[in-house]
């Protein structure tokens, strides 16, 4: 398994997850979380052009992703804790 940057090549498989996690937590009772596919879309090619967002990828399958956003303000915070 790789944790790899993501592409705008991923980006078909990243909407076929999308759909499997808001189907999840409709099931779940939570009919109001990742309900704007238009946004996720918007959100991802961003995240991706800044090199902020990740896929976990086994066998070239993606099994998941994540943003990664680093905030200066909290590791300013935190580095003086």
């Amino acid at each position: 398994m790789q944790v790899l940057h993501a592409t705008l090549n991923d980006l078909n498989e990243l909407i076929d997850i999308y759909y499997i996690a808001v189907k999840h937590m409709s099931d779940e009772g939570n009919l109001t979380q990742w309900r704007d596919l238009n946004e996720f879309i918007e959100d991802v090619k961003e995240y991706i052009h800044q090199n902020n967002f990740y896929v976990l990828k086994d066998d070239n399958e993606i099994l998941g992703f994540f943003a990664y956003i680093k905030n200066p303000f909290l590791l300013r915070v935190f580095s003086q804790i």
